[in-house]
C-alpha cells in the first residue's frame, strides 16, 4: 500500500468517525424528542381522565338549552333549574352544613342551621383560583 492509498484510508477513518458522532447526535436528538412526544402523550391522558371523571358540560348546556328554549327561542330560565342541572351534571357540587362555609357564601345568612351550599366544580377555576 502506498502513501497516497494510507491517506485516503486515514482520511476516509475520519468520515467514519465523523458520520458515527454525527449519527449518534442524531440518535440521541431523535430519542430526547421520543421521549418528549412520550411525556406528552401521557400528560394529555392524564388530562383527558381527569375530564372523563369531571363535570359533563356538554350535557349540561344541552339540557338546559332544552329546558330554556321555549317557541323556538330563548327565554328565562329559573334559577331553580339552572341550579338543578348544575348540580345533576356535575358543574356544581352541594354539600349541607352548619353555619357558613367562607365569607361571602349565601349559606352564611343560615347561621347555625342546616343549609345547602353549592360550590363550582375545580375545572371551572384551572389556574388554581378559588371559586367565587
Amino acid at each position: 500500500m502506498n502513501a497516497e492509498q494510507k491517506a485516503l484510508i486515514a482520511r476516509l477513518e475520519d468520515v467514519a468517525i465523523c458520520l458515527s458522532s454525527d449519527m449518534e447526535i442524531e440518535y440521541r436528538r431523535e430519542s430526547d424528542m421520543v421521549r418528549n412526544a412520550i411525556a406528552e402523550i401521557q400528560r394529555l391522558a392524564e388530562e383527558n381522565e381527569k375530564l372523563k371523571s369531571g363535570p359533563n358540560f356538554q350535557a349540561f348546556v344541552s339540557e338546559l338549552i332544552q329546558q330554556c328554549w321555549i317557541d323556538h327561542g330563548p327565554s328565562d330560565c329559573d334559577g331553580g333549574t339552572f341550579q338543578d342541572l348544575a348540580e345533576k351534571h356535575g358543574v356544581l357540587t352541594a354539600r349541607k352544613q352548619v353555619g357558613p362555609c367562607g365569607e361571602g357564601c349565601n349559606c352564611e345568612l343560615d347561621e347555625g342551621q342546616v343549609s345547602t351550599c353549592y360550590t363550582p366544580h375545580p375545572s371551572l377555576f384551572p389556574s388554581g383560583g378559588d371559586a367565587p
